[in-house]
């Protein structure tokens, strides 16, 4: 990941947290721009590199601001403490909306640092029980083809978005993170921001594919 103070001059395409050069932003606006020194150089480092390089826009200090919990001076890692590092869940909403596995759920560091505030849980399994004072909404939808979960988008689309316009955090979880979880903030999209179905099942995919390419690159 580069880091700069100012990303007024970049000849890329970015949504209001994150870009990927010469990709395009998951959601939000398309806003292209004069080609700067910092796009140049995230350019060459991709061509020479097999991870795509990203650009924060606004710079380390606005990361920081943001997610304070990701900062770090560490630059070398060890393979095992590559293989250990700390997955978070899926940003779709900035600062709102967030996609998770089962595991990110039962991590109460992540929860706490994503001050989440409402969960909606689409497993098998009860999660009333689980520590902390998030609102939790449970969806018992087994991962099958056969699961009815289009019966209950509405309900789960109401519960989201109650606590969205209070500018509360939401969770949506599945075992994986995966289909369900996919399927549940795909309807959310289509309800809350009138997205069509092609619109919400793109912006989907990119925000898992980008999320997937700073994985790869590491902190």
């Amino acid at each position: 990941v580069a880091f700069l103070r100012s990303t007024k001059n970049l000849k890329v395409f970015f949504n209001p947290c994150c870009i990927k050069c010469g990709g395009i932003s998951p959601v939000g606006p398309v806003v292209p721009a004069v080609l700067g020194r910092a796009a140049e150089c995230a350019q060459a480092f991709a061509r020479a590199s097999l991870a795509p390089v990203h650009i924060v826009r606004g710079g380390f200090e606005r990361f920081s601001a943001l997610y304070p919990f990701l900062r770090t001076q560490k630059i070398i890692y060890t393979v095992t403490e590559l293989e250990n590092l700390l997955t978070y869940p899926v940003e779709v909403i900035a600062g709102l909306l967030y996609m998770g596995d089962q595991k990110q759920l039962m991590d109460a560091g992540v929860l706490g640092d994503l001050k989440i505030s409402a969960v909606v849980s689409i497993l098998q399994s009860d999660t009333q029980s689980m520590r902390g004072s998030q609102a939790v909404l449970n969806v018992p939808a087994a991962d099958s083809v056969d699961s009815d979960l289009f019966s209950c988008f509405e309900k789960i689309c109401s519960f989201i978005e109650s606590h969205i316009l209070r500018g509360s955090r939401v969770l949506v979880v599945s075992r994986e993170g995966r289909s369900r979880c996919s399927a549940v903030t795909m309807a959310f999209l289509m309800y809350h921001l009138a997205y069509s179905l092609e619109a919400s099942h793109t912006g989907v995919v990119r925000t898992h594919q980008l999320h997937k390419d700073m994985q790869c690159t590491g902190p």
